[in-house]
């Protein structure tokens, strides 16, 4: 009998040590880790479970013990997961606030969307990401990625338009470029004639200017000397021609370069 009494009496010992070290274990910085704690709270069931002999006053005395930290600990794990459910929902409606001044929202295309609207939805789209970033250890894993998911969202929208813009602005930059091009092929080629002209009635002044010298009256004379004024007068037209388009084409090779 004594045997058994001493055999009880060291079961019960090795059970509330173990409800010792469950009560005051299990902490880190002051925070409790719920995890560890109830897995030494499963360990312990097994002990009285599978602990024998124990004498019945003693298996009452621990197990009201036991309950009791337990629920304790529940209430405080409830307290908290409350608590912190709140101010995970604050920081979530935050967060989503910044996300929906972000959408590309054109209303059924009334409102334009410009670059610089661009920039003030990225900033906000960026904002909610740090704000993310900054809280997220203090969110719950189902507001933390219902955020995560809405901001991938509305960056990819945010990329599909800015790859939309880059390539409306190649499109139009090659339009541009295919415009200067053939602007520039047609002026040459009015160059190339103007200056062919201009030969011609330098060739044509010297012919005049050899009938004026080899004139075999005063009359025949005086109208070559009217044809030779025409003639100059035409070529300075066309010089002046030829001027502007070598200043139309020096443009549009800028244009080019």
């Amino acid at each position: 009998m004594k045997e058994y009494l001493d055999k009880a009496k060291n079961n019960a010992t090795n059970i509330d040590t173990e409800i010792r070290l469950l009560e005051n274990s299990h902490w880190s910085f002051g925070i409790r880790i719920y995890k560890d704690f109830w897995s030494h709270v499963k360990a312990i069931n097994e002990m009285f479970k599978n602990t024998k002999p124990i004498l019945k006053e003693d298996r009452d005395r621990l197990w009201e013990r036991f309950t009791y930290i337990c629920n304790d600990v529940k209430r405080q794990q409830n307290n908290e997961y409350i608590e912190r459910e709140i101010k995970s929902k604050s920081y979530y409606e935050d967060i989503m606030r910044l996300i929906r001044s972000s959408y590309v929202n054109t209303f059924f295309g009334f409102d334009t969307i410009d670059i610089e609207k661009m920039h003030m939805y990225g900033n906000f789209l960026r904002k909610a990401s740090e704000m993310l970033s900054e809280h997220k250890d203090k969110m719950t894993a189902k507001h933390k990625q219902e955020c995560f998911n809405e901001i991938q969202n509305v960056r990819k929208n945010h990329d599909a338009w800015w790859k939309a813009l880059k390539i409306e602005r190649q499109q139009k930059k090659e339009a541009f470029i295919s415009r200067v091009r053939d602007n520039l092929e047609k002026n040459l080629e009015k160059h190339r004639k103007a200056a062919q002209t201009l030969e011609k009635l330098r060739d044509q002044r010297q012919k005049l200017q050899n009938d004026i010298a080899s004139a075999w009256s005063d009359n025949f004379r005086d109208k070559v000397y009217r044809w030779l004024t025409e003639n100059d007068e035409r070529m300075r037209d066309v010089e002046r021609y030829i001027e502007k388009l070598e200043i139309w084409i020096a443009e549009d090779e800028s244009k080019l370069r």
